[in-house]
């Protein structure tokens, strides 16, 4: 059967705005791990010569705030990693967050995943607390992945295994 022209592309135009009703076609819902590989380096306050590293934060809808503390050869000690929403967003607090080491030879891990009964979470911000142990002095370098959602009124955006950074300098 034959429909009037001015009735073939009303089915596109609704698929159309759906998509734009829920983001679908504006390319917001791509997987984080698409977002910007650039790299930004974040002074800590509290150890003096320690830095944390995360992807270019100004291309992200949350920062990471990592502060190492001080860290004494053979003794545990624990960083703060502390990811907070930008401006207009908030830390879905639904969102199974996570902070998962990466292995070290001078650096030994109480856990080897802190999953999000072991973090402090509100619509503010999420905060590991992951101790470890240095097993030797001087300069050493930290990392892992943390997992976090953060939500707006139109779209939730997942970040998966997003790489953080820290030294430390222990004695």
């Amino acid at each position: 059967m034959n429909q009037p022209s001015s009735h073939r592309g009303l089915g596109g135009l609704i698929i159309c705005l759906i998509c734009l009703t829920y983001g679908g076609c504006t390319g917001e819902a791509q997987p984080a791990e698409t977002a910007d590989k650039s790299t930004a380096k974040t002074p800590s306050t509290s150890a003096p010569g320690a830095t944390a590293t995360t992807k270019n934060e100004a291309a992200l809808p949350f920062s990471v705030r990592i502060d190492p503390a001080g860290a004494a050869t053979g003794q545990s000690s624990a960083a703060v990693i502390k990811a907070t929403p930008a401006t207009g967003f908030k830390m879905n607090v639904e969102f199974p967050s996570s902070f998962v080491p990466d292995t070290h030879a001078a650096t030994t891990f109480e856990k080897p995943k802190l999953a999000v009964s072991d973090a402090q979470v509100t619509e503010e911000a999420v905060a590991f607390s992951p101790k470890y142990t240095v097993t030797k002095a001087g300069k050493t370098e930290l990392s892992g992945k943390i997992s976090i959602s953060v939500c707006n009124e139109k779209i939730c955006k997942l970040y998966r295994n997003h790489p953080v950074s820290w030294s430390v300098e222990a004695k």
